[in-house]
């Protein structure tokens, strides 16, 4: 799953020459607290957020506010890890694709991630789930699964997560069968 596919396409592109009213509007419309802004050429020119936009006289252009936030953005070709992984260092749930020529292709909302990301991570497949605690040093997905298998089950989804213990890892395995 790619950038590109989790463009929110009902979210709105503000314009540097909108009104800090008209963009109000829009956010409240549309319930976000930010929104990405383009220049009349559709080059990015930055994130707007609500909060900011709040203290202004409404009658203001965006034009004003063009550069803020533009570091947050991401590639439309770059995978919906890389997107989670943003929205982490970011600490922001609303990417910004810019292409690389800098042109705003859309926003990444929550919703759209958070819906891929369970098609992609097996959530919906009906199955099991079993979580093993184990040292780093001996973790081996090829013997998780082939001890799956020979019981005739197969590894849907498996992820890996650092357990307190910094030596032990968590690991999540998603089977296709519900009776463990």
């Amino acid at each position: 799953m790619l950038a590109t596919q989790l463009i929110d396409t009902s979210l709105p592109i503000l314009h540097d020459t909108d009104s800090i009213g008209q963009a109000l509007f829009l956010m409240q419309e549309h319930h976000v607290p930010v929104l990405a802004m383009s220049d009349v050429n559709g080059n990015y020119l930055g994130r707007i957020r609500e909060e900011i936009l709040l203290d202004h006289d409404d009658d203001l252009r965006l034009t004003d506010f063009a550069g803020n936030e533009t570091e947050i953005k991401i590639l439309p070709e770059e995978h919906l890890f890389d997107v989670l992984n943003k929205s982490a260092l970011f600490q922001t749930s609303y990417i910004p694709v810019v292409d690389a020529q800098g042109i705003l292709l859309g926003i990444i909302a929550p919703e759209k991630v958070v819906m891929n990301l369970a098609r992609e991570t097996a959530v919906k497949d009906p199955g099991g789930i079993i979580v093993v605690e184990l040292k780093a040093i001996n973790y081996s997905l090829a013997e998780m699964a082939r001890i799956v298998e020979s019981n005739n089950a197969v590894i849907l989804h498996s992820f890996i997560t650092q357990s307190p213990d910094a030596e032990k890892i968590l690991v999540t395995i998603k089977i296709n069968k519900l009776d463990l």
